[in-house]
């Protein structure tokens, strides 16, 4: 198993220069590859799980893009305002949710190398390249107009998500989205003022809006 781990591990650094967690359980070992960058983190988990304590099986490859700068922001306003605890490189989700994860769980053998490679080589690395800055989901979510649909791309809290979007990527509509965000969390605040959620939504938009609103001033000025 560890020759097998090891080839992977040079099939993905032979493209994609990464620093490797290896994290062992009782019934699992987890192999995480982090590509980091200044702008745009690029991550691979791999999860080998036991079998009768004695075979493993290679469970499908996960992989996802994480924007710096857009999940520093999100994240610091929802842990501040109690919506998210704290984030940490074991439990932050991606930036948005578009997955390709074609393998099925697999014995480990030989034949994994050839496996992961072609699935590297075919849909990791496209990927990471259809999606490895923020533009390239700004571009893709300017053409979507259904909320439903958004949410289901952008994933929890989708409303802050695509305002910070827009800002970041100097969206002229930025202004009138984000007014209309926060009046509509206010008036949800309003109609139910003992619950504490919509409290919390309604300072997290509050917040959201001067971060951003700094954030643009200071790319305007830069």
């Amino acid at each position: 198993m560890n020759q097998i781990m090891k080839e992977i591990k040079r099939i993905i650094n032979r493209s994609l220069p990464t620093d490797e967690t290896i994290v062992t359980g009782r019934d699992y070992v987890s192999y995480h590859y982090l590509n980091k960058g200044t702008q745009t983190d690029l991550e691979i988990y791999l999860v080998l799980k036991k079998i009768n304590n004695k075979e493993y099986i290679f469970t499908p490859v996960r992989y996802q893009v994480n924007y710096n700068e857009f999940d520093n922001i999100i994240n610091e306003v929802l842990i501040q305002t109690g919506l998210l605890p704290k984030v940490t490189d074991d439990n932050r989700l991606p930036s948005f949710f578009i997955h390709q994860q074609t393998n099925a769980e697999l014995p480990v053998t030989e034949s994994i190398i050839f496996e992961f490679k072609e699935q590297f080589q075919q849909n990791i690395l496209p990927f990471f390249d259809r999606w490895g800055h923020i533009n390239s989901l700004y571009e893709f979510i300017s053409n979507v107009r259904d909320n439903a649909e958004i949410k289901e791309i952008l994933g929890p809290y989708s409303e802050f998500k695509k305002a910070a979007i827009l800002c970041l990527c100097h969206d002229e509509g930025y202004h009138a989205y984000m007014d209309a965000l926060v009046k509509t969390k206010k008036e949800f605040f309003e109609k139910t003022p003992n619950e504490s959620n919509t409290e919390k939504y309604y300072k997290a938009a509050c917040i959201l809006k001067e971060v951003l609103d700094d954030a643009k001033t200071a790319y305007k000025n830069a």
